[in-house]
């Protein structure tokens, strides 16, 4: 059972269709993005972020900060020059791989329904 979360990460975030071959690729981790996030030691993050129960399917190529909920993390410290770094490493990464978009912080709910 899961519950709801709160997502911290920091990359590009992508809209993603749940009737795509995509989707269910990423799902098994056979997609370009898992194999490029694997090849530059980022992570990935698929989930549904509709606030009504609807659909509305992100994936994120980055790298997460923490995931904090009930079964998740409850607090966590970045200090600047931690969170400083990450962000250069992530963003050269992003960028040597022709990643398009501009990485940023993504603060997103994941509800449970």
């Amino acid at each position: 059972m899961s519950t709801e979360s709160f997502l911290a990460f920091y990359g590009v975030r992508r809209p993603l269709d749940p009737r795509s071959a995509e989707f269910e690729a990423i799902e098994r981790d056979e997609d370009e993005w898992s194999l490029l996030a694997k090849h530059k030691k980022l992570d990935i993050y698929c989930g549904n972020f509709h606030p009504n129960s609807g659909e509305e399917y992100y994936l994120f190529i980055g790298k997460r900060l923490g995931v904090f909920g009930g079964e998740n993390l409850a607090h966590l410290d970045y200090s600047d020059e931690r969170l400083l770094g990450l962000m250069e490493v992530v963003r050269r990464s992003l960028s040597e791989a022709g990643v398009a978009g501009e990485p940023a912080l993504h603060f997103a709910w994941e509800p449970d329904y």
